[in-house]
C-alpha cells in the first residue's frame, strides 16, 4: 500500500512538473509572439514618422563653430581657424563665429588679422560693449608688439651710442 501511495505521489509530482513546463513553454511562446508584434509595430511606426528636416547652412555653421571651440580648447588653432572660416562661408551673419575667429587669431599672435576680424564682427553688432573692448585690446597688443623691437634694440630710439 505504501509503495502504491509513493507511486501515486510521484505521478502527481511528475504531472505537476509537466504542467509547469507546459505553462513555461506557453509563456515563452507568448513572449516571442509579443516581441514579434512589437518589431512589426516598430517597423510600421518608423515608416509613418516624418523625415528629419534638411540640414541648413546655419546648422552646419554652428557645427563648425562648436568644433572650432573644441579645437581652441586643445590649442589646435589652425584647425579652429579653418572651421571658423567654413562657418563664416556658410553663414556670414553668424556673429559668434566671427568673434571666435578673432579670439583664435589673437591667441595665434596674428594681431592685425585679429583686429580686422573684430572690426568685421562689429559690423553685425556695433553696440556690443564687450566686442568693442576686445577689439580695442587687440589694437593695444598690436601696438605693443610693434614697439617691442624698438625697446629691445637698446638704442632707445633717440639716444646716440657712445664710443
Amino acid at each position: 500500500i505504501e509503495s502504491a501511495s509513493n507511486l501515486q505521489q510521484q505521478q502527481q509530482q511528475q504531472d505537476s512538473d509537466d504542467s509547469d513546463s507546459d505553462s513555461n513553454t506557453d509563456e515563452h511562446q507568448q513572449q516571442d509572439k509579443d516581441e514579434d508584434e512589437d518589431d512589426t509595430n516598430m517597423e510600421s511606426d518608423s515608416s509613418s514618422t516624418t523625415p528629419a528636416p534638411p540640414i541648413t547652412n546655419q546648422t552646419l555653421a554652428s557645427y563648425y563653430s562648436n568644433r572650432a571651440a573644441a579645437s581652441t580648447m586643445i590649442l589646435r588653432y589652425d584647425d579652429a581657424l579653418f572651421d571658423c572660416d567654413r562657418a563664416i562661408e556658410l553663414d556670414p551673419t553668424f556673429l559668434k563665429v566671427r568673434i571666435r575667429k578673432a579670439r583664435v587669431l589673437t591667441s595665434m599672435g596674428r594681431w592685425k588679422e585679429a583686429s580686422i576680424a573684430y572690426s568685421r564682427a562689429m559690423v553685425y553688432d556695433p553696440n556690443d560693449a564687450v566686442l568693442v573692448k576686445a577689439g580695442e585690446e587687440v589694437k593695444k597688443l598690436q601696438r605693443r608688439f610693434d614697439l617691442l623691437p624698438v625697446l629691445l634694440d637698446g638704442s632707445g630710439g633717440g639716444g646716440k651710442k657712445r664710443a
